[in-house]
C-alpha cells in the first residue's frame, strides 16, 4: 500500500471512532508489525480528529530534489557524449544544477567515472574484457 492508502484507511476508521490502538492492531494483523508504526497511526488519528481532511503530504520548504528528473540526466549525458573530457565544473555551469547532483547523476545513474580526464563506464563490457585479455596474451608472447 502507498502512504495515501494507509492514511485513507486511518482517516475512515478514525471517522468511525475506532481507536488508534485498534487501527494499528488491524494493520499488524494484515500486513505485519513493521508495516506502519503505532506513533504514525496515533499522529494521523489525532490530525484527523483535529479537523484535517487531506491525506496528502503538506508542502515542505526547501529546494526540490532535481536529480531524478530525466531531463537533467539526459542533459548531463549529452554534455559528456559531446565532449568526454568535460569537467564537473563545466557541467555544473551549463546545467545550473548543484555539484553533488551532477556527481550523483554521473556516478549512480549514468555509471561513469573520470579516468585520464575522460568519462568512461564504471564496468567493462564483455567485448572490452576479451580485447584486454587478447592484448595481454600478445604482450606475454612478445616477452
Amino acid at each position: 500500500m502507498e502512504k495515501e492508502h494507509i492514511r485513507y484507511y486511518i482517516f475512515m476508521r478514525s471517522k468511525l471512532d475506532v481507536s488508534a490502538a485498534d487501527i494499528h492492531r488491524e494493520f499488524c494483523a494484515v500486513k505485519g508489525e513493521s508495516y506502519v508504526s503505532y506513533r504514525d497511526v496515533v499522529k494521523w488519528v489525532h490530525e484527523f480528529h483535529e479537523g484535517r481532511e487531506s491525506i496528502e503530504d503538506a508542502p515542505r520548504p526547501g529546494r526540490p530534489v532535481t536529480q531524478s528528473i530525466e531531463k537533467n540526466k539526459e542533459a548531463v549525458r549529452q554534455l559528456i557524449v559531446s565532449d568526454p573530457h568535460v569537467s564537473l565544473r563545466y557541467i555544473v555551469a551549463e546545467t545550473e544544477l548543484s555539484y553533488s547532483t551532477i556527481q550523483n547523476i554521473i556516478t549512480n545513474d549514468l555509471k561513469l567515472k573520470k579516468l585520464c580526464s575522460r568519462w568512461v563506464p564504471h564496468f567493462l563490457t564483455d567485448e572490452q574484457k576479451k580485447e584486454r585479455v587478447r592484448i595481454c596474451k600478445e604482450n606475454l608472447a612478445n616477452f
